[in-house]
């Protein structure tokens, strides 16, 4: 009872039989020192033949190396036994438990790899901030516990009970599948980190999704995601008892499905994101973009907007502030800049967008001849920039109390891969409550006239609404305004400020 073996140099043991015995007793532990080397050539390295109920105990802080005969390499057998492992460990066959409730621990911190089945151990502890690459198997686990580092198993697991997530899981992605891990009760994972992990030469195509985890209860949603692909972006779906992944699309692709259009223009830092999150695995339409710059005051301003933007549709986000500075040259015509910062969120992907535009204004009679010249530059998500031209016209019709402005307009994108045009027409209601407040209203459609490589239903037959109250003091003009687009099965709502400055 309460004997041990400790191993604090180099050791070699070659026998035909096994190699180190456990014998009668409980709490008998075998310590391999972390200076220690312990080469074992045996029909089992290490085995035990102790009575029922023995409790045992192995740790490996040095090197491990066991050449066994037998498809099993290590045997505890009964009793509740503990196999801890913070060096590396080399071994021939598998581990097995036993009997008894037993744990499992493999520690350090180095990227170490295992590649024998861990068998009858019914707790396994990830401690360490190492990474642990299991290529074998886990069976008969009720309980699995990543405490710190990162966790790297091979293909498919299956725990019969519960997975504690405070380190990191990371799941392998390959032309065909991604990695599964089953878990029968509860997975525990709002204080873990997933890593999605991709290999060289890999090739997805649209629709690829696989589920990486499923679980009797999901327990809230990954702390953190990353993923170590410059080449292809995803998507976590997180659904009652399973997580998917999703790929979205590779950037040197992204051309062929990305269109950045507005009501005048790139202003509203698109509103294809849609586009490029769902598009790849349902058959949706995108809502037309919905910011526009304030024309109206023909008076030199500065100006400033600011406009979130949200979708009924896996949490995507849009927020944008722009600012910009316009003059007339000529009584009639107007000149201007504008520079736009927006940030776009959706479940685990966050883009940001910069657009810089020129754009002018030409009054003629009762119309308005608008042209609108952008660069869109996208950044994190996607590598292509887009150039987009803008020309409408808009007539106003005066009554006694309110007006009637019927408008057509005429969007071109090109990037280095496509080319599209986007056609829009709207009619719009301003009425004056008193002297210094403004009510708007505006209705407006859009359609794809042309589009290179790009799935123009998405795009189509959009519906957008927007109502506006302006509020006049002086030179300053405060606008706020609600909208909501419908397409498809995709419908969005925005709340938007604007404050100009008139000189």
């Amino acid at each position: 009872d309460n004997s041990s073996f400790t191993n604090e140099g180099n050791t070699t043991i070659d026998v035909g039989y096994d190699g180190i015995q456990f014998f009668n007793g409980a709490n008998n532990t075998i310590l391999n020192t972390e200076t220690g080397t312990l080469n074992i050539t045996a029909q089992i390295g290490i085995n035990s033949v102790g009575n029922v109920g023995s409790d045992e105990h192995i740790i490996n802080d040095g090197y491990l190396g066991i050449n066994s005969s037998n498809s099993t390499s290590i045997n505890m057998r009964d009793g509740d036994d503990t196999f801890t492992n913070t060096g590396t460990l080399s071994l021939t066959g598998a581990i097995n438990g036993g009997y008894g409730e037993d744990q499992f621990t493999w520690g350090g911190d180095l990227i170490e790899t295992f590649n024998q089945d861990i068998i009858n151990f019914e707790t396994i502890d990830k401690n360490g901030e190492g990474t642990w690459n299991l290529t074998g198997q886990i069976l008969g686990a009720t309980q699995l516990n990543i405490n710190k580092g990162k966790f790297n198993f091979k293909d498919a697991l299956t725990i019969d009970g519960d997975l504690n997530l405070y380190g990191s899981l990371v799941i392998d992605v390959n032309d065909a599948a991604a990695d599964f891990i089953d878990i029968t009760g509860t997975a525990n994972i709002n204080e873990g980190k997933l890593i999605i992990k991709t290999p060289e030469g890999l090739t997805l195509t649209e629709g690829w999704q696989h589920t990486i985890l499923q679980a009797g209860i999901i327990d809230g949603e990954f702390a953190e995601y990353s993923d170590d692909s410059s080449d292809y972006d995803f998507l976590l779906v997180y659904n009652d008892n399973n997580i998917t992944l999703q790929f979205i699309i590779a950037p040197d692709k992204i051309s062929d499905q990305i269109i950045n259009y507005n009501t005048i223009a790139s202003l509203s830092l698109i509103d294809s994101i849609n586009n490029i999150l769902l598009n790849t695995t349902h058959n949706v339409k995108a809502s037309a973009s919905n910011f526009y710059i304030p024309f109206n005051n023909d008076k030199s301003k500065f100006w400033f907007s600011i406009i979130n933007k949200k979708y009924d549709y896996r949490n995507i986000e849009e927020n944008i502030e722009t600012i910009g500075f316009d003059t007339n040259i000529f009584d009639n015509l107007l000149i201007g800049v504008a520079y736009s910062n927006g940030d776009i969120t959706a479940d685990n992907i966050d883009m940001d967008k910069s657009v810089y535009s020129l754009y002018g204004k030409l009054r003629y009679g009762g119309f308005n001849f608008y042209e609108v010249l952008s660069l869109d530059k996208n950044k994190d998500l996607v590598s292509v920039n887009n150039i987009s031209n803008y020309i409408g016209a808009d007539y106003t019709i005066n009554f006694d109390n309110f007006k009637l402005i019927p408008r057509i307009g005429l969007t071109t994108i090109y990037n280095s891969d496509s080319h599209t045009v986007v056609a829009d027409t709207g009619l719009k209601f301003k009425a004056n409550i008193t002297n210094n407040l403004e009510f708007t209203n505006e209705v407006k459609f859009f359609g794809v006239l042309k589009s290179k490589k790009i799935d123009k239903t998405v795009f189509d037959n959009v519906i957008t609404n927007e109502t506006g109250l302006n509020l006049k003091y002086k030179k300053i003009t405060a606008g706020l305004i609600y909208g909501f687009s419908k397409s498809g099965e995709i419908s969005s709502n925005w709340l938007g400020f604007n404050l100009i400055y008139n000189f």
